[in-house]
């Protein structure tokens, strides 16, 4: 009886210190119950000194309130003891709501931060967990430094053979990271220390074409977020534009004509063979210094009379970002290379003393540098100067020489018009 009397007493004694612990005011109680006193109050799992500071330090921030059923006490003990048991083995489950029964500020204490919490108690020792502040000292509020971007496609410039490059990146080992692109963020594939992200047909559309910033965040695993980084590309997925120009309108025997072709943007390795020309021949291609103009020389063909002749440029060619080119063509030019004809025609041809005959040069078309003196020579005679009201057809005056008699003389015309 006697026994049964004094253990009675030391419960009520134990359950005294308890409530005269529990003030609301951390860190100003006089003694804590002792291990001792705890499996007076039937607590058994409090009996290591670690799970008895612990739960003492709990106590101590509480009000009497909180303290003043065995249910009451049995719950608090049950989290520390978990505690306790997680600090030194692992294995335990503690949730948010443990850790703020136990006195954990709830306005800093998140879901993810009870979760990383309990990942940092595992195996620590609960020598290091056994006060509250020493558990809110674990509390991961730090927010880690921003993740690392790459370089994108090798020179921060994504075309059209790049629609599906692969955005890659460094991050804390454990961090989730978001992506965010043409307003929009989007989770990357995490592995380790490596983040990467696969660019979609819907993310170049939400880009657009030109400047475009890269953005990155990464949140660990306490749900801290970090700054974001950030890295300027430009989007240039279009197709090359092309416009071919000409220095004439028409060609003749003995000119040249200068092809131009002008490209929304640089073009690397064009060559003549991605282009085609009607009524003559390219040679000397050759860019200038930026590369989005280039120049050609046309050759005519001759003996050639075309009046609808073009210069296509082909779309084997690519932009030096790497874009693909587009088909071109000219404006429809004239080639006349074909030497015009002639017919001579006299108006006597037996010519006796005194005669003179009409000489009518009638060429196929109108022609240049005609001149009759070097273009036309006669036998038998002479020949005054031709004139021309249309440049197709010349007239002039044959006299034939005196004192000559001879059957076969001839008017002849020599191609140096």
């Amino acid at each position: 009886a006697a026994d049964s009397q004094a253990e009675g007493q030391a419960g009520v004694d134990a359950y005294r210190d308890v409530l005269a612990a529990a003030d609301g005011v951390r860190g100003n109680a006089a003694g804590l119950p002792s291990p001792a006193q705890y499996l007076a109050l039937g607590l058994s799992e409090l009996g290591s000194a670690s799970a008895a500071a612990l739960m003492g330090d709990v106590i101590d921030g509480k009000g009497r309130a909180s303290v003043d059923t065995l249910t009451g006490l049995q719950s608090l003990a049950g989290i520390v003891s978990r505690v306790i048991a997680h600090s030194t083995q692992g294995g335990q489950s503690i949730s948010e709501a443990d850790f703020e029964a136990l006195g954990l500020d709830a306005s800093v204490l998140t879901s993810a931060r009870a979760a990383d919490l309990v990942a940092r108690i595992s195996g620590v020792g609960s020598g290091s967990v056994d006060s509250v502040a020493k558990l809110a000292a674990l509390v991961d509020v730090t927010a880690p430094t921003a993740p690392v971007i790459d370089l994108v496609a090798g020179d921060d410039t994504i075309n059209a053979g790049e629609q599906a490059f692969t955005i890659t990146g460094s991050n804390e080992g454990g961090a989730s990271v978001l992506v965010t692109l043409g307003g929009t963020a989007r989770p990357a594939t995490v592995s380790g220390t490596t983040w990467s992200y696969q660019l979609s047909a819907a993310d170049i559309a939400a880009m657009e074409q030109g400047p475009e910033t890269l953005s990155v965040t990464q949140t660990d695993r306490a749900g801290n977020t970090s700054p974001a980084v950030e890295r300027a590309i430009t989007i240039d997925t279009q197709s090359v534009g092309a416009a071919i120009s000409l220095s004439r309108a028409s060609i003749r025997s003995g000119q040249q004509m200068t092809v131009t072709l002008t490209f929304s943007e640089p073009v690397a390795g064009l060559e003549l063979s991605d282009l085609s020309a009607e009524g003559g021949t390219l040679s000397q291609l050759a860019p200038n210094a930026g590369g989005s103009v280039w120049t050609a020389s046309f050759t005519a063909t001759e003996n050639r009379e075309d009046s609808t002749n073009v210069v296509r440029l082909a779309d084997s060619y690519t932009a030096l970002a790497g874009n693909p080119g587009v088909s071109a063509e000219s404006a429809s030019f004239a080639v006349d290379t074909r030497r015009p004809t002639a017919t001579v025609a006299m108006s006597d041809t037996a010519l006796k003393a005194g005669d003179k005959s009409t000489v009518t040069i009638t060429f196929s078309e109108r022609v240049a540098d005609f001149d009759s003196g070097v273009d036309v020579s006669v036998g038998g005679g002479s020949l005054s100067a031709m004139v021309t009201e249309d440049g197709g057809t010349y007239l002039g005056t044959f006299t034939p020489d005196v004192d000559t008699e001879a059957a076969a003389n001839a008017v002849t015309l020599h191609g140096h018009y």
